[in-house]
């Protein structure tokens, strides 16, 4: 469809130029892209429809242009550039379900708010977890699933890894536990630090609550 054809970048300047804002879906894609090609747009400036407008907060699942389409009550052929525009508009222009503004104005108005990004340049590893802001009371935190192992936030730096498991779990976790699970058996070679690994620990931790869960 696009074989043998190029964009006429002295036209798309001449289109854009007075421009008081460039909007995208999705602009930390798509705005990188578009300024090595055509320079003169990071002077402009942008806003990203797809993170500067809280559609979860106004009921929507998802923040996918085709989502946001369906459930506005029609689709479209994506992923053709022009289409998407005219999508996105049509989109943009609809009241939203819970505020009742339409999203463009939403979008607008959070265009408006600066934003700032900050780096720590040249700043030591190790003082990390002095720069953020963490509490000094344990939090509990689920197992995640999907990554098999469990993720503790608030530990006191130097203090040593504890994991809660109540008394179903200790016991399903033990050889002939009431939920049919059996520890996994210890491997021949334990290496030269001896014992599982936490990572192996968490992961057999993990495993054992997802079958607890699926039972």
């Amino acid at each position: 469809m696009v074989a043998g054809k190029r964009i006429d970048d002295a036209r798309a300047k001449a289109l854009l130029q007075g421009m008081s804002l460039v909007i995208a879906h999705n602009a930390e894609f798509d705005r990188p892209f578009l300024e090595q090609r055509l320079p003169f747009l990071a002077r402009l400036p942008w806003a990203c429809s797809l993170r500067q407008v809280p559609w979860s907060d106004e009921g929507f699942g998802a923040a996918g242009l085709e989502h946001l389409a369906c459930r506005r009550g029609f689709f479209f052929d994506a992923h053709r550039s022009e289409i998407d525009c005219r999508a996105l508009l049509e989109v943009l222009r609809r009241p939203l379900l819970v505020s009742g503004k339409p999203a463009l104005k939403r979008l607008l108005e959070r265009a408006q708010t600066a934003d700032w990004r900050l780096y720590a340049l040249a700043s030591p590893f190790g003082r990390a977890s002095g720069r953020r802001a963490r509490s000094s009371a344990p939090r509990r935190v689920p197992v995640d699933a999907r990554c098999g192992a469990t993720r503790r936030a608030g530990r006191p730096r130097g203090a040593p890894r504890r994991h809660d498991h109540s008394a179903r779990t200790r016991a399903a976790m033990s050889t002939g536990g009431p939920a049919g699970l059996t520890r996994p058996s210890a491997p021949a070679d334990r290496g030269a630090a001896g014992g599982h690994t936490q990572a192996s620990k968490c992961a057999e931790i993990a495993c054992g609550m997802k079958r607890l869960r699926d039972a």
